[in-house]
């Protein structure tokens, strides 16, 4: 894994360019839910790995020219999903955002009210370990929680966590 800066792209361009082309090919704003992307994304990784010639690799496909990535797969099957693991991965994280001159972040497609206090500040948020709220850190202090209330089982798993909705406190 490699991490970039936040809002960095660039330091890892060609990862992001196979990332947009892959979701370019997947489709995925048609996806109906998570079925039907993953079914997707199948598609679209299988023509990339095992039928697109590569020119750089003198016209194999990925699956010719590097037969181990076949080795690598690992399926996602709905039991193995946990929602404790899902906010065990976010909660550690600090998610650095920058406040609009109203006082307002967004945050996973939501608009928050972080207060005029904050205009054009960074503040950093981070999620509770229940993952019930969203804390918002200025200076490393807490100074204001934020609903989490999109990071539901039923959110995740039907894709609609990350759509935005109006603007919440």
């Amino acid at each position: 894994m490699i991490w970039n800066k936040p809002h960095c792209p660039q330091q890892n361009a060609r990862v992001e360019k196979m990332q947009d082309t892959t979701a370019r090919w997947a489709e995925i704003a048609k996806a109906a839910n998570y079925g039907d992307l993953q079914q997707r994304l199948r598609a679209s990784l299988a023509l990339q790995r095992e039928d697109y010639p590569v020119l750089r690799l003198l016209g194999k496909s990925r699956l010719l020219a590097f037969p181990e990535l076949e080795t690598s797969r690992r399926l996602y099957t709905p039991l193995d999903f946990t929602i404790a693991r899902v906010y065990g991965f976010l909660s550690p994280k600090l998610y650095p955002r920058k406040v609009s001159k109203a006082g307002q972040i967004v945050h996973f497609g939501q608009v928050y009210s972080v207060g005029v206090l904050f205009h054009h500040q960074w503040v950093q948020l981070r999620l509770t370990t229940d993952g019930l709220h969203w804390e918002v850190l200025s200076t490393y202090k807490v100074v204001k929680q934020l609903p989490a209330s999109s990071l539901t089982v039923e959110c995740i798993q039907s894709l609609t966590f990350f759509q935005r909705t109006k603007y919440q406190t």
